[in-house]
């Protein structure tokens, strides 16, 4: 269920919430000038860079360049996405939603809660039932696996009996329905009898972000199948979109890497051991959805996946994924077939912190090679091919090089040969791969503007937000750039600078109008005035330098009857410009 958010009620949040109280459950401030001061909570650093201006609702790091206004800090602390940020400083400051659900929407959002009720009560009694005697079998399997007790409530893992009914009876003496059941996947229903999904397993409840039981996993002690057993999907659990540990990562701060596993037990063992940042896919291969909400706790991903020929495969297709979600992978790969649990085990932390990852390509490459025969002239022309597609993916000539120097003494081919094959590989790469370069047009379109239009830009907007200038003196189309246009508009509407921060869609938007927001000045109405009339005449001079160049290169092409209009124009231009300039 969807919410829409007026912009009059996201005002009035804004207006609610104090950034200073804010920031200050997180990181403690120290007021110095007209702003506070803290150590950055986004990098580590030993000097304070990390300032929080109240009057303007913002928060801006001189050190690392993140920025924002309060919805970022929370989505950036709390991993949350704009709307999820929204709702929770609505909790805090006691704000109601907006009125705007459906009869529907409200039917959905309430069996959604019941669920989460539902499932929470089921996860308490499998847990409690660990601890009898229809649970030892089960609480005999964990300790053999090196688990202990503390590790166990701390996952809250449980037991399911052998009965068909157990848990279906122990949820209906506490209220709830069949129909709810069934919706909640603890039980099924075939023609005219209903029976416990989860019988005689090993139960492991999985939580999301914020540490709501969406469902469960189980796994059969001794005879039966399947080996492994989850919820199916309901109105709270689709397993394309979670993975297993969720809420951990929300409580473990700036991860460098995420170590994406295959197993529940996997997770628990690394983390039993202080291995922070273990999560496991739900028994599924990995989605773009999970690696999606991966990505926002950590850019860096490092399969660990078992080192059987099973393991090996989904790596190949995990790597594709992150690729495809622009995320750095890399792969750690486990003697003997181990998986990360028996590996763990079997040689302790040390060994595990010891292992070296391999990148993306590395990885790739020793596959591609474990395949062919390069021994025969087929195989190495072969492994070339593919090889070359796998390179074609590299951005830096250094990191190519390498490669290069090491598939030249591999394959016997020339530099020369295989940088050709690379090109023609990179021009057929396929649309799942595109997503690397996200972002690169419009970088480089950021850039076709002379330094000193954007610097000017920039300070006009800064001092724009001052309030220093007198009314009318300033238009948005006084500047340049569509972005500073539509950031000088709300200025120019009396819009709160945090409030526009929030309009923006992408993080370098955020982070740049943050850090203009935040310039302290020491101008006064006067000093503000001739400030602002240096930066317009450095605007003009842009638009003329810009406008004359144009002229030339129509000039180029023009016929006989348009050339003196052209010369005309560019010789006014000229003038202007050079009158611009002698000031």
């Amino acid at each position: 269920m969807k919410i829409h958010f007026p912009r009059n009620w996201i005002d009035d949040l804004f207006n609610r919430v104090d950034i200073v109280e804010l920031v200050s459950e997180y990181v403690p401030l120290n007021k110095r000038g007209a702003n506070y001061w803290a150590l950055c909570p986004f990098h580590n650093e030993k000097t304070p860079s990390f300032s929080v201006n109240r009057e303007q609702s913002l928060y801006y790091c001189f050190g690392c360049g993140k920025g924002g206004g309060v919805v970022q800090f929370v989505m950036e602390m709390e991993k949350l996405t704009f709307p999820e940020a929204l709702e929770y400083l609505a909790g805090k400051c006691q704000l109601a939603l907006p009125a705007n659900m459906s009869y529907e929407d409200e039917q959905a959002s309430s069996l959604r809660e019941r669920l989460y009720e539902l499932n929470q009560e089921a996860a308490k009694y499998y847990h409690n039932l660990l601890w009898t005697d229809t649970g030892a079998a089960v609480l005999k399997y964990f300790r053999n696996r090196g688990i202990d007790d503390g590790t166990i409530r701390r996952f809250g893992l449980g037991a399911s009996s052998d009965s068909w009914d157990n848990i279906s009876d122990a949820m209906q003496e506490k209220g709830y329905t069949t129909e709810e059941l069934v919706k909640a996947g603890i039980i099924a229903q075939k023609e005219n009898h209903s029976y416990d999904v989860f019988r005689g397993r090993a139960m492991f409840p999985i939580l999301n972000m914020y540490g709501k039981v969406l469902g469960f996993g189980g796994r059969i002690i001794g005879d039966g199948q399947p080996k492994y057993l989850n919820t199916s999907d309901t109105a709270i659990f689709n397993k394309r979109y979670g993975v297993y540990g969720a809420n951990l990562l929300r409580k473990q701060r700036r991860l460098e890497r995420i170590l994406l596993v295959e197993g529940y037990m996997d997770v628990i063992s690394l983390s039993q051991a202080g291995i922070q940042g273990a999560v496991a896919t739900l028994g599924t291969a990995l989605t773009s959805e999970q690696a999606r909400f991966m990505k926002r706790f950590s850019e860096e991903i490092h399969i660990a996946y078992d080192g059987d020929e099973a393991g090996q495969r989904a790596t190949e297709r995990a790597i594709e994924i992150l690729r495809g979600e622009g995320l750095t992978a890399k792969v750690l790969s486990f003697p003997d077939e181990l998986d990360p649990d028996s590996f763990i085990r079997e040689r302790g932390v040390e060994a595990f912190n010891e292992l070296k990852p391999l990148t993306d390509i590395e990885f790739t490459l020793n596959r591609i090679k474990s395949k062919t025969d390069i021994s025969t002239q087929d195989g190495r022309l072969t492994y070339a091919n593919k090889a070359a597609e796998v390179l074609a993916l590299i951005k830096s000539p250094l990191e190519l090089e390498t490669y290069l120097k090491k598939l030249c003494l591999e394959t016997g081919f020339s530099t020369e040969a295989l940088m050709a094959q690379i090109k023609i590989a990179g021009s057929q790469l396929k649309v799942k791969y595109r997503s690397l370069a996200r972002g690169e047009y419009r970088r480089s379109t950021a850039q076709v503007k002379p330094k000193y239009a954007l610097s000017a830009e920039e300070e006009l907007l800064s001092i724009l937000s001052s309030k220093l200038l007198p009314e009318g003196f300033l238009s948005a189309e006084d500047f340049i750039s569509p972005l500073c246009k539509t950031i000088a508009s709300e200025l120019l509407d009396d819009k709160y600078p945090a409030i526009i921060i929030s309009q923006l869609d992408e993080e370098d938007e955020r982070n740049w109008a943050a850090r203009l927001f935040s310039k302290e000045h020491k101008y006064n109405e006067e000093s503000a005035l001739s400030a602002a009339e240096s930066c317009l005449s450095v605007l003009q001079r842009a638009r003329l330098e810009k406008k004359i160049d144009e002229l030339n290169e129509r000039l180029k092409l023009a016929e006989d009857y348009d050339r003196q209009s052209l010369i005309t124009q560019l010789q006014e231009a000229t003038m202007q410009l050079t009158e611009i300039k002698s000031k």
